[in-house]
């Protein structure tokens, strides 16, 4: 016989390779959000490769505009919300992302967050698992988490801090402690004198989660952000950022003032932080903005989640 309050999960594999499950939810309360999990087939690890994270993270939002976190890893995604979305509606959105990028993919059935509680460890396993992957020493760093949103380091948030504050019930200081494992206290204080141009390219790309190759594109705002933080920041000579972006002198000081004030705040954040900054990786060793190289982590980084803390919605399986 069961305990009493235990949740019950059966699953299994259907033909088209989607996990089914039914589970019975606590009997103290009904589900309050729900973690999904997809994973690619046969060893894909490419979601992250610029063109397929920006398609996916795009087609993800408009799933899931109610979200509570989100998180692409090389070969899978973790995705907290709301309970009540059909599975075959994200199967949908992945099997045509499938058909743009050449892959197919696996999705689980949602496993119910019955409590704030568990809701709150859910959050913070979906944005720790870069850590655990060592793709990125703490959860502020991975560029494809929603973990920067919550801080306000990109553009155009997709969680914002207040939604978690709200289903958590708790203050804002105290969901970033707790769903970001303590990042967001060792954040540097004060503005960097002069940014040089690699800085002040990288900061601009993470804010507006774009590739370096958009600043030298037409499209709005990306060189218009680029130009306003560097006259921010101590810039060189318009005709130093002219070449940099690959225009004139003249065009730099036409995108003066143009930058959307969300993201040329978000820019700055990225600017102070170095840790916001997008750090390609090489091999195993990670490039930071200053271009000095990280080696491979092997420590286990302070914020990485217990196993006696993994939530039970995420406790068994795959990643």
């Amino acid at each position: 016989m069961l305990p009493r309050g235990a949740a019950v999960v059966a699953t299994a594999r259907s033909t088209v390779g989607v996990q089914r499950s039914v589970a019975t939810v606590d009997h103290r309360g009904m589900s309050i959000a729900e973690h999904w999990v997809a994973h690619t087939r046969e060893g894909w690890k490419k979601v992250c490769e610029p063109e397929s994270a920006a398609w996916l993270w795009d087609e993800l939002r408009r799933w899931a505009p109610d979200a509570l976190a989100g998180c692409l890893m090389d070969d899978h995604l973790h995705l907290a919300r709301p309970p009540g979305a059909r599975r075959a509606d994200l199967a949908t959105v992945l099997r045509r992302h499938g058909r743009c990028f050449g892959t197919s993919w696996d999705v689980a059935e949602p496993q119910p967050a019955t409590t704030r509680a568990i809701a709150a460890r859910t959050i913070q396993y979906v944005h720790l698992n870069p850590v655990r992957d060592g793709l990125a020493s703490q959860p502020l760093g991975w560029e494809w988490s929603t973990a920067r949103d919550l801080v306000d380091a990109v553009a155009d948030p997709w969680v914002p801090l207040a939604r978690l504050t709200s289903l958590l019930r708790r203050s804002p200081d105290s969901v970033l402690d707790q769903v970001l494992a303590g990042a967001w206290d060792d954040r540097p204080a004060g503005d960097p004198v002069v940014a040089d141009l690699r800085a002040l390219e990288a900061a601009t790309c993470a804010a507006l989660r774009r590739p370096p190759s958009s600043l030298q594109s037409r499209t709005p705002p990306a060189r218009s952000v680029f130009v306003d933080l560097a006259f921010q920041h101590g810039a060189p000579r318009t005709d130093v950022l002219g070449e940099h972006l690959a225009i004139t002198a003249r065009a730099v000081r036409m995108l003066r003032g143009r930058a959307p004030a969300a993201a040329l705040q978000a820019a700055a954040l990225c600017l102070r932080d170095p840790r916001l900054r997008r750090s390609p990786t090489r091999g195993n060793t990670t490039v930071l903005p200053s271009g000095e190289e990280r080696p491979p982590i092997l420590a286990r980084p302070r914020c990485v989640l217990p196993s006696a803390e993994v939530p039970p919605c995420c406790r068994g399986g795959r990643r």
